[in-house]
């Protein structure tokens, strides 16, 4: 067993299904983490065991955390956990593993995940993950999956991984499953880049329902379901109270399209959580519309091309000086560009109407109570902090 594991093997299981998540860089509102933890809660799993996180964690950046309980004050240090359940009345188990994306040593923070993977004697593995997408709130959330061998691709109406670029945990891990001929799949939500990092329980309802599809097993996801009412209510305000906002989302809902279900849809990107502004308003999900929403289910949301109107909403000059600095930092940098060009013109435009009005290129993919304090702090601005980090634009 790896050093850094630490785990008390759990009794035989029945038939048992491996699910994991991990925070960061594949979980945009906390949709994987959040969904599996609410799972893990409603099973009523049992702790076995988890990873050491001293040899991945920059507790800098990923920072322990205090609470109180029962009057005692404790540290809580992010590390990997493994639990062990299963749903009333089910005829299979459940393993779950909740984690953070690490800092360090992820080749061997991979060889001390498998090991805690192995020990559950898993039949079939299933990660969790979510992705930051400019898709509006008002449309039913969308989840695809890959599989690594042709046998679950078949049976689950999914592809093999077709996405290059840059990856994070979720990629590499299933690239050990690849390597280690162990049956793998992997579900990812498409939530609202604008909700920021605002938890987003309609992304977890939506990939623990596809979840739960897969496994042909009842899961108990009403205390989930219960949680979206309050969200609608909470983004309705927010969105209310900007007309910036309101405008969005209705060029993103009459810019998008619905096309046929494919059983072979097109790669999609891996993009990095954006993390809320300290100035944004704690804004999440709302439920659709029964009556706005179309009744599509699982189809890809494509961008269409900016139009005429779009571009005249920023001055030639702002346009033609944006361009030029999203072409020069991104290959002095390294960094990569939306894989849909669509998008990044949206992006341009939006940052030259900001050069416009504010006299700085504030990025338009967030809500701000106050944009001019925004500007002040300088964490959205162009090239903002997390594509700094992360080099990678949405």
């Amino acid at each position: 067993m790896h050093p850094d594991l630490h785990l008390d093997k759990p009794p035989p299981l029945r038939t048992p299904a491996m699910i994991l998540a991990w925070g960061g860089w594949s979980d945009a509102g906390s949709s994987a983490t959040h969904g599996l933890r609410a799972l893990a809660n409603a099973i009523d799993a049992q702790s076995c065991g988890s990873i050491d996180p001293e040899n991945y964690y920059d507790f800098s950046v990923t920072r322990p955390f205090a609470r109180y309980r029962e009057g005692e004050r404790e540290i809580v240090w992010p590390s990997t956990d493994f639990y062990y359940g299963a749903p009333t009345d089910a005829h299979r188990d459940l393993g779950i593993a909740i984690g953070y994306e690490p800092a360090n040593r992820w080749k061997s923070y991979m060889d001390a995940l498998f090991d805690g993977v192995s020990a559950f004697g898993a039949e079939l593995v299933i990660s969790l993950a979510a992705v930051a997408a400019p898709v509006p709130h008002t449309r039913d959330v969308v989840v695809w999956g890959s599989a690594n061998t042709a046998e679950l691709a078949e049976q689950h109406n999914m592809h093999p991984p077709a996405y290059e670029g840059p990856t994070g945990i979720a990629g590499i891990f299933h690239d050990y499953c690849r390597r280690k001929e162990i049956g793998a799949i992997s579900l990812w939500a498409s939530v609202p880049h604008y909700l920021g990092d605002a938890t987003n329980p309609a992304g977890s309802l939506a990939l623990l329902e596809r979840l739960q599809e897969i496994l042909d097993l009842p899961l108990p996801l009403a205390a989930l379901r219960e949680e979206i009412q309050p969200f609608h209510e909470q983004v309705d305000r927010a969105i209310a109270r900007d007309e910036d906002l309101a405008s969005y989302i209705t060029r993103l809902e009459s810019s998008t399209s619905l096309p046929a279900p494919s059983p072979a849809p097109p790669p999609r990107p891996s993009f990095p959580p954006r993390r809320r502004s300290s100035r944004t308003s704690n804004i999440s999900y709302a439920a659709p519309s029964k009556t706005a929403r179309p009744k599509a289910k699982a189809d890809p949301v494509v961008a269409d091309i900016p139009s005429d109107a779009d571009r005249l909403e920023a001055s030639e000059k702002s346009l033609t000086k944006m361009w030029k600095f999203v072409r020069s930092y991104a290959e002095k940098s390294g960094s990569s560009l939306h894989p849909q060009p669509e998008i990044t013109e949206f992006l341009v435009i939006g940052l030259a109407k900001h050069v416009d009005e504010l006299g700085r290129p504030l990025c338009p993919c967030n809500f701000y109570e106050d944009k001019e304090a925004e500007v002040k702090s300088s964490t959205w601005i162009c090239p903002c902090d997390e594509m700094q980090r992360w080099k990678y634009c949405h």
